[in-house]
């Protein structure tokens, strides 16, 4: 028996391109993303820093569906527009190692997610990506109870990710 396999090539919507044609209008930029993320690592880190090995671990390979670079305020802003479904989490993993890259550096990662009639809300990045690293490691999600009892108790909140790699 031969089996068929079917492949879909992932063409943007008319709605989409709407939405991208609209980013741009307003200044975003669409082109080579990963080139300018490193250009920009080498104006912060040095000439001889590339952020070849973030970009060659497997780690980043996304490209959002528009950009800004605001070296100024210290910001890199994304834009994914989404018509048919959220950012999933892969992106959203790979966005959260880029947002703990830049903050090394204190700049900022702004991830916009634009609905296809120009509604903007910026995703908590951070938190998302936390969430999927603590459920990676089989650790139970940290509620706001839960951060507030253990402020009471110790004064501080920690979250076991963070330890990881740390001296006994």
């Amino acid at each position: 028996m031969t089996e068929h396999v079917t492949t879909v090539a992932l063409v943007p919507s008319p709605d989409h391109k709407a939405a991208v044609a609209r980013l741009v209008a307003s200044g975003a930029s669409v082109e080579k993303f990963g080139k300018a993320i490193r250009k920009l690592w080498r104006e912060v880190q040095g000439a001889e820093n590339d952020a070849t090995e973030f970009f060659s671990r497997g780690g980043f390979c996304r490209i959002p569906d528009a950009y800004r670079i605001d070296r100024e305020a210290k910001v890199v802003t994304v834009y994914e527009v989404v018509v048919h479904s959220p950012v999933s989490r892969d992106k959203a993993t790979d966005y959260f190692d880029l947002f703990w890259m830049l903050d090394g550096e204190y700049w900022t990662l702004d991830v916009i997610e634009v609905s296809m009639h120009g509604h903007m809300t910026r995703l908590d990045i951070l938190g998302r990506g936390l969430a999927i690293r603590r459920e990676e490691m089989g650790l139970a999600p940290i509620d706001a109870a839960d951060r507030f009892t253990l402020k009471e108790r110790t004064g501080i909140v920690r979250d076991p990710i963070f330890d990881m790699g740390a001296p006994a």
